[in-house]
């Protein structure tokens, strides 16, 4: 696919998430599916296009990712099949686009920013953040523990998740080095606001005695 690579994360509820993935049939879940269908077939067509410009063929790195979509929403996850990793990785992510708070986006690059981050994790360590409060292990730590993906070869699209409880202490090991960063600090300040405010609306809820709250922040990286 051609354009930037965005990062952008969202709160979600995973009960709000299995409800989906395990076949409820409210009008909230069809609403979300049907979205996420929608956005299944952009996503596909986009991949198509690209491959088209530069000589491929359609549909030639195997699953698409409207038939991982539906694989997800039957309970399906074939762990071998060739393009599965990503296709079932963008597939989550249009589910995901239906549920939980409004996107935020953290960046746009010109290519997967998984080495950007990485090298935050470095200037952070060297400025004594916990291995624990270190960006890039939630980042890219894959799909919710509940629903193992398989890995794409390269690393992309990104997927991470972070319970929602800790980015309270994510967002303040960041804020205190955020200054005395070098070149990472472009990225890191945007996701230092984003978990902090993911942390003060979890708080909000709490105080509030609600019982609908998010409980994940759930994180990803693909072209635009």
């Amino acid at each position: 696919m051609s354009g930037d690579v965005l990062v952008s994360m969202k709160t979600v509820r995973r009960s709000e998430l299995a409800a989906l993935l395990g076949g409820a049939q409210g009008p909230e879940q069809q609403r979300a599916r049907d979205l996420a269908r929608e956005r299944a077939r952009a996503v596909q067509a986009r991949l198509d296009a690209a491959a088209g410009e530069s000589g491929g063929a359609q549909g030639e790195s195997g699953l698409t990712v409207p038939d991982a979509l539906e694989e997800l929403l039957a309970g399906r996850v074939a762990q071998d099949v060739p393009g599965g990793g990503a296709a079932y990785r963008r597939a989550l992510i249009a589910l995901l686009a239906g549920i939980g708070s409004e996107p935020v986006l953290l960046g746009s690059y010109a290519a997967p920013p998984k080495a950007l981050y990485a090298r935050m994790d470095e200037e952070m360590r060297a400025l004594g953040v916990p291995e624990p409060l270190l960006p890039y292990r939630f980042l890219f730590a894959g799909a919710p523990e509940e629903l193992p993906l398989p890995e794409p070869p390269d690393g992309h699209p990104g997927l991470g998740r972070l319970p929602v409880d800790r980015a309270g202490a994510v967002a303040e090991a960041g804020r205190q080095v955020a200054y005395s960063l070098g070149t990472t600090y472009y990225a890191a300040r945007p996701l230092v606001d984003a978990l902090e405010a993911a942390h003060q609306e979890w708080q909000r809820a709490l105080r509030s005695g609600r019982r609908d709250h998010a409980d994940l922040v759930v994180f990803w990286s693909d072209d635009e």
